[in-house]
């Protein structure tokens, strides 16, 4: 009884199937229902900082940051810098971190506008008698934070960067400031190749507004902050 229930059933389910239209898509439609299906599996594209846009750069070393002058190995102290002449070291730390950030986003003037922050939390160069003896290491931490030059919506950060490298000391740092190697350059040039390294990484999702972003903003407005 079952199964003579069961193929009635069956037979009825094809009759209606038979008789009832199905609705085919047109040429164009079959065009584009596979794009649509590809848009809604497919992660979103990521561009590397060869298409960034960097509209905007702040530099700021706190006001709160202890400085110390103190002419020993290692002073306990959040900003050591004796490689300008005596007076706002925390405006010359900014205008190090500025310069390095100019180099390090060179040539990132097209591409999907982003907005960089850089808030410095320890810088330590060598002292007087720690360059002419034992050398050392330049210890120099900051917070980096990337904007969505759009949206405005946080990309990186606030993210701890971490840019030490060694420091010559004694006639090693003779011959290299005898050569124009100063303690400047070498901090200069390591913070910008270390902040070039996180741009690279930033992702920046595709999107129509990419296309649209070149050329439609102004150059970057580099910002020190008071």
């Amino acid at each position: 009884m079952f199964t003579t229930r069961l193929l009635a059933a069956v037979g009825l389910c094809s009759a209606l199937f038979a008789c009832s239209p199905v609705a085919m898509p047109s040429r164009g439609q079959m065009d584009i229902l596979p794009a649509i299906a590809m848009l809604a599996v497919a992660p979103p594209v990521q561009r590397d900082a060869s298409s960034l846009n960097v509209v905007g750069l702040t530099v700021s070393a706190p006001r709160n940051l202890l400085v110390s002058e103190a002419d020993v190995y290692l002073p306990n102290a959040d900003i050591v810098w004796h490689g300008d002449p005596l007076g706002d070291r925390h405006a010359q730390v900014e205008a190090m971190f500025a310069e390095a950030a100019a180099v390090g986003s060179a040539g990132m003037a097209e591409g999907y506008p982003v907005i960089v922050t850089i808030e410095v939390e320890k810088f330590h160069a060598l002292t007087p008698k720690t360059r002419a003896t034992i050398g050392g290491n330049f210890a120099m931490h900051f917070r980096l934070t990337v904007l969505d030059g759009i949206s405005g919506e946080i990309l990186v950060g606030p993210k701890l960067v971490v840019a030490d490298t060694p420091a010559s000391g004694g006639r090693r740092a003779l011959r290299e400031e005898a050569k124009g190697i100063t303690q400047k350059v070498v901090i200069e040039a390591r913070l910008a190749e270390v902040l070039r390294s996180e741009l690279q990484a930033v992702p920046v999702p595709f999107t129509p507004l990419n296309a649209m972003s070149r050329n439609a903003f102004s150059p970057m407005d580099l910002t020190l902050a008071r």
